[in-house]
């Protein structure tokens, strides 16, 4: 016999199967509640087993089977005082009982019982109205736990300048007659990059190369009229003042040809200093004089600078002195070129504090073969004094709203909120390491959708959708 009862939690409720030549060993089922149907639980003896259930609008119906192929021991009807009993759900949700059909069916030698339980009357509002359409969330505002690098030490900002940077100035008088290079163009060393007027010096310069020639004939003269005076006084003809005399002479006349000689090097070397050649290959990033100009010796006409080793220059407190050598990799990044990191290492320390900033100078240097960067640009950065390996996420993924380290994940298209522990962050890369409550793959919410409520069910949407 089947009967009905009404709990306390006002469900509706199949409280017992009852038969008459099984024991009593009771099983309970728990029927998954639907958008249109009230939970039920079921009571079934023992050799009985719930083996499916199909929701269909405004009702469900249960089969349960019995291995043993006979069911002809199961009563097919129902008290008349559950006949006539109307149930109401304390929800206010009006279900009267219409009817219960049993019917016993076997099939391949296995007997099914299958239980409708039909409603009937109105309907609840809350039943008809569908589940809501799932949050459409931008692809940009989700991001995949994933594996990586995350470093932390202390921030560095600063300019980036060439290590080698030549300002080239004239070393004699003249005017400019070829300056051929204009900003941005390329050298080699010992190119030619100007060329001066040189019509006075070459004068100047075959000059000393004539006093040099006399000097050296007044030399020889004097050198000869020595050694006959040496001769002469060996045999008693001259006193020796006189040979004291050609001595001096021919002394005299030597120093004069050294003379000669350092004139007629310093006229060439004026003369070469007309030709301008550049000391090291780089770049000219500045060129003050144009052709024609007349320049004084010391005035500026060229710029080179050498772009592919630069010098990042930044500051850091003394208290991270002891974690910061030489050869501490430092990554930093330029507003040039947005989302790019750069790497470079720790070349020398500045042994003294600021006595204005109390901060220690740092001196990085920064491969740039490639010439993506440029001397004058501005760059702010990290000195890596730890790094580790594990889960990252955006630091954006992160809800600030709650205590704790929370994470909107997305499972199963809904969303739940997951409580996670944080390991190291890294601010210039704004991601941070995940230690538990999250695996690799685990898609999470970021940015502005971090507002979807738990619960909430989501359809990722891309830009050309």
């Amino acid at each position: 016999m089947f009967t009905l009862d009404d709990k306390s939690t006002g469900d509706l409720r199949v409280s017992s199967l009852s038969c008459r030549d099984l024991s009593p060993l009771w099983l309970t089922a728990q029927a998954v509640p639907t958008a249109t149907l009230l939970p039920c639980v079921l009571t079934l003896p023992a050799g009985w087993r719930l083996t499916g259930v199909t929701a269909e609008r405004g009702s469900a119906t249960y089969r349960f089977g019995n291995d043993r192929g006979s069911a002809n021991h199961i009563t097919n009807r129902v008290c008349d005082a559950c006949r006539r009993r109307r149930w109401h759900h304390r929800r206010k949700l009006s279900m009267p009982v219409s009817r219960t059909l049993f019917a016993i069916r076997r099939h391949h030698g296995v007997a099914a019982l299958m239980l409708v339980l039909a409603a009937c009357g109105h309907k609840a509002a809350t039943t008809d109205a569908p589940p809501p359409p799932p949050s459409d969330v931008a692809a940009d505002n989700i991001a995949v736990v994933d594996s990586g690098m995350v470093e932390s030490g202390p921030s560095l900002s600063g300019s980036l300048n060439a290590e080698r940077s030549a300002q080239l100035r004239t070393q004699v008088a003249g005017a400019i007659l070829s300056l051929p290079l204009e900003e941005g163009a390329s050298v080699s060393r010992g190119q030619v990059v100007a060329v001066i007027d040189s019509t006075a010096l070459a004068e100047a310069a075959r000059s000393a190369r004539s006093q040099q020639v006399s000097a050296n004939l007044a030399a020889d003269v004097a050198k000869r009229n020595y050694e006959r005076s040496q001769t002469l006084h060996a045999a008693g003809a001259i006193a020796d003042r006189d040979l004291e005399t050609a001595h001096s002479q021919s002394v005299a006349a030597e120093a004069a040809v050294a003379d000669a000689k350092s004139r007629v090097a310093t006229a060439d070397r004026q003369l070469a200093n007309t030709v301008i050649r550049a000391p090291f290959d780089g770049v000219v990033s500045a060129r003050p004089a144009s052709v024609g100009d007349v320049l004084q010796s010391g005035n500026p006409i060229l710029t080179i600078v050498d772009p592919s080793d630069l010098q990042f220059e930044g500051s850091v407190s003394p208290d991270f002195l002891g974690k910061i050598k030489p050869g501490t990799p430092v990554a930093f990044s330029v507003n040039a070129n947005p989302g790019h990191t750069f790497l470079g290492h720790v070349a020398r320390i500045n042994p003294t504090v600021d006595s204005v900033t109390r901060q220690v100078r740092l001196y990085v240097t920064v491969p740039n073969h490639d010439h993506t960067l440029a001397a004058g640009l501005f760059a702010q950065g990290r000195v890596s004094t730890a790094s580790v390996h594990g889960l990252v996420i955006p630091t954006n993924a992160l809800d600030t709203k709650t205590q704790g380290a929370m994470v909107r994940r997305v499972q199963g298209g809904k969303v739940d909120t997951v409580s996670v522990t944080l390991g190291l962050r890294d601010d210039l890369t704004e991601r941070v390491q995940v230690t538990s409550g999250l695996a690799r793959g685990d898609t999470v919410l970021v940015g502005a959708a971090l507002t979807t409520p738990a619960g909430a069910a989501v359809r990722v949407t891309h830009a050309d959708h």
